[in-house]
């Protein structure tokens, strides 16, 4: 009678045999077999399936270490008018002939305009990251950029207390950078809630500097876009033109601008704001009314050149006091 072999006897016999050596390669092999997918209980498999459902989420959102990891020391994030911004940096507040010349303003005014808008810029890729990472990202970025250097000074910033500048840092320059990451959260945060109103699902944020060459930029942007007001009132591209091209100026005062695309339609949305201002004033609590005040004046202006109609005016004077 044939005597069949069974894994029990073969893996007592000798460890030479062959016999043996099959059966503890089974042996092994059954140790270190992974389950497969249809192996797992079906909680194992939801969970499985919840992991590849976790691979196909956005990719995380950069650390403050991270935003200029592949951009060399004092260069903007692209984007808009960042090549004349890129010369602001580079020669501050001072006229090149044939080269260089800075928009209205001075050292401080042209810091703000400049970096509330990279701020922003920040802020799209990451909204979570503080004040206190954002100022030491722009300062380890651009403290060695000319227009930088033109900032600093003894004296903070008004409305800056001195409590609320580290130690071993230059008072001047710091709390300047400080107005302007403020100045460009507010920046952000309007334009978040302007899209989010008029139902933009994937919004692209673009920040201008109040310069000539930023206008250009700005006009040549918005062509063959359907502009809107923050209020989504329709605003023609001659008027849309006209008003970025005043800018600065008294038909519009405002300094720089924000045009907030929409990646599911030809929209865009086009609103402006003032750098100008006093840094107290900025910091201040009573900025947004001061500014709502001021802009009063400007929408009738506008209203009485025949840039906007009554109810248009209303509809923007609206929509400006609500934020106040």
């Amino acid at each position: 009678i044939q005597k069949t072999t069974t894994y029990a006897n073969a893996i007592k016999r000798p460890k030479d045999s062959s016999a043996y050596i099959a059966a503890d390669a089974l042996r092994n092999g059954a140790k270190s077999k992974e389950p497969t997918q249809k192996d797992k209980p079906v909680d194992a498999q939801m969970a499985g399936d919840r992991e590849l459902d976790s691979d196909k989420k956005e990719d995380p959102k950069p650390k403050a270490s991270q935003i200029y990891k592949d951009i060399k020391p004092g260069q903007l994030t692209k984007g808009g008018d960042s090549e004349i911004k890129q010369a602001g940096l580079q020669y501050g507040y001072k006229e090149i002939p044939n080269v260089f010349k800075p928009a209205p303003g001075n050292a401080g005014s042209m810091l703000n305009e400049i970096m509330s808008g990279e701020v922003a810029n920040i802020l799209e890729q990451n909204s979570n990251l503080t004040d206190n990472e954002l100022i030491d990202s722009v300062l380890k970025q651009f403290g060695d950029t000319e227009l930088f250097k033109q900032n600093k000074g003894s004296k903070p910033a008004a409305g800056i207390s001195t409590k609320d500048i580290p130690e071993g840092q230059n008072r001047g320059l710091y709390s300047k950078v400080m107005v302007a990451v403020a100045s460009g959260k507010r920046k952000h945060n309007k334009a978040k809630r302007d899209a989010r109103q008029n139902e933009f699902k994937n919004p692209k944020m673009e920040n201008y500097y109040g310069h000539s060459e930023s206008f250009d930029v700005m006009v040549n942007d918005i062509k063959g876009k359907k502009v809107i007001g923050p209020d989504g009132t329709p605003i023609e591209f001659e008027e849309a033109e006209e008003l970025i091209r005043s800018g600065g100026k008294g038909d519009n005062p405002s300094d720089t601008a924000t045009l907030i695309f929409d990646s599911d339609s030809d929209r865009v949305i086009m609103t402006f704001h003032s750098d100008k201002d006093s840094t107290s004033a900025i910091v201040a609590q009573s900025s947004a009314k001061a500014e709502a005040d001021a802009n009063q004046a400007n929408v009738d202006k506008l209203v009485d050149d025949g840039f906007l109609e009554q109810e248009q005016a209303e509809a923007v004077m609206g929509e400006n006091k609500e934020m106040v």
